[in-house]
């Protein structure tokens, strides 16, 4: 009799564990766009399309790992340095300039997995790693459909490995794309010029 009790408390233990193991938990990742549109001067600012962010590095400060940071058009003077894994999107690559005023680096990645697309992007210093995009020691990037231009370097990519630059229109540049200490990259259908 108490090895019948014990047998039905065991399998009366065991029923919900078999149900919830034939259950299905599914959880959903909330893909999340943040926007920039430098005509809000006045705020507010939480990176909603009613209330967009003012500049892209105010949006990289609010963004996390997977988000995408959309760019209404306009012209963005500033030194972006992507250190998440975002994707960085202009409006229209015509109309949605980046433009480092002839400083430094105009866009610096440091994070694994960024993409960047859609914009124009322009007006590095002269010093010696200063480019319109620079890949700094990362992986799996992917940069397409860009207009560089007006750099001293248009893309240098420095020690990385397993990136993609395709599609980009790269002109006026004293240099192109530049491979340093960089392996099993693809470069692949863009048009360089002067």
């Amino acid at each position: 009799m108490k090895k019948t009790i014990l047998t039905s408390f065991i399998i009366l233990c065991l029923l919900p564990i078999l149900f919830l193991m034939g259950c299905k938990i599914s959880v959903k990742a909330e893909l999340v766009t943040l926007y920039v549109d430098d005509d809000n001067v006045t705020g507010p600012w939480d990176g909603t399309l009613a209330h967009p962010y003012q500049n892209i590095t105010s949006g990289l400060e609010h963004a996390k790992d997977g988000n995408t940071i959309f760019v209404k058009a306009g012209t963005y003077c500033e030194h972006v340095v992507v250190n998440k894994s975002v994707s960085l999107v202009g409006e229209d690559r015509d109309s949605t300039i980046v433009d480092g005023n002839g400083i430094g680096k105009v866009i610096s990645i440091t994070a694994n997995n960024v993409s960047i697309e859609g914009l124009t992007i322009k007006g590095s210093g002269l010093g010696p790693y200063d480019c319109g995009i620079s890949i700094d020691y990362s992986t799996g990037n992917y940069i397409s459909h860009n207009t560089i231009t007006n750099n001293k370097e248009g893309i240098g990519l420095y020690s990385s490995r397993n990136n993609v630059v395709s599609g980009n229109t790269i002109t006026n540049n004293k240099e192109g794309i530049g491979l340093y200490s960089s392996s099993n990259n693809v470069v692949l259908g863009n048009t360089v010029t002067n």
